[in-house]
């Protein structure tokens, strides 16, 4: 029992000396004494703080701790952005030149002499161009107009005098509307999806080649060395 400025203060002895208490937390129980005689016993937690960053010995934080380094979010780049809204038809700004593209749409009338465009309807070219860039991926998008392409070997071939190689197979197009299938050719059926005909001749040269549709390996090429071995 010590009394402090007529105030007595009795602590329990479990309490350790202050060289101990400064080591870990811990806990104890004090009985402070007013004048009036009321006793109040409370509990004195005693808890070591850490001086470097904050936190408690115990593991717990009172304020969340920020990364030393910016988070990578890919999601975010400007050219994985244009790239996304390429992929479905939108508009988008290219980060290399800063050239706005406009977003995609059903192309010009092939006027062949087919006349492809009459035989599908306004309300089934829009059906037919969302639910395309619906896909959302390059792959995808190619993989499904790979299935829409039929390569068909040619039968005869003549003999040419002029040096040119003759074609080897020749490629039918057909467009799925409404449960049914229309067989277009190969402007039209590029002008429906809203695609060049440069990337529909690259699919169809591939079913003739392959039973896989063409995968995009842009920017998926091993790393290369930038120190030149000598021999």
């Amino acid at each position: 029992m010590r009394s402090t400025k007529g105030y007595s203060c009795a602590v329990s002895s479990s309490l350790p000396r202050c060289s101990k208490v400064i080591q870990r937390p811990m806990a104890s129980k004090a009985t402070f004494a007013g004048p009036s005689g009321l006793c109040i016993e409370a509990t004195v937690a005693l808890t070591l703080r850490s001086a470097g960053n904050g936190e408690s010995t115990n593991g717990s934080s009172d304020t969340p701790v920020r990364p030393r380094k910016r988070q990578r979010r890919p999601e975010t780049w400007k050219r994985a952005v244009a790239k996304s809204k390429r992929a479905k038809g939108e508009e988008y700004t290219s980060p290399s030149t800063g050239v706005t593209v406009l977003s995609r749409g059903t192309g010009p009338d092939c006027r062949c002499r087919r006349r492809c465009f009459d035989s599908v309807s306004q309300s089934e070219r829009a059906a037919i161009l969302a639910a395309f860039y619906g896909l959302g991926s390059k792959d995808l998008q190619d993989a499904h107009l790979f299935g829409l392409i039929q390569s068909i070997p040619v039968k005869r071939r003549r003999p040419r005098g002029d040096g040119r190689t003759s074609r080897r197979a020749t490629y039918t197009y057909v467009v799925r509307v409404a449960g049914r299938s229309e067989t277009v050719c190969q402007k039209a059926f590029a002008s429906l999806y809203g695609v060049s005909v440069s990337r529909v001749r690259r699919i169809a040269q591939a079913t003739s080649t392959s039973i896989c549709a063409p995968v995009d390996k842009r920017g998926k090429h091993p790393r290369r060395s930038s120190v030149i071995e000598l021999v």
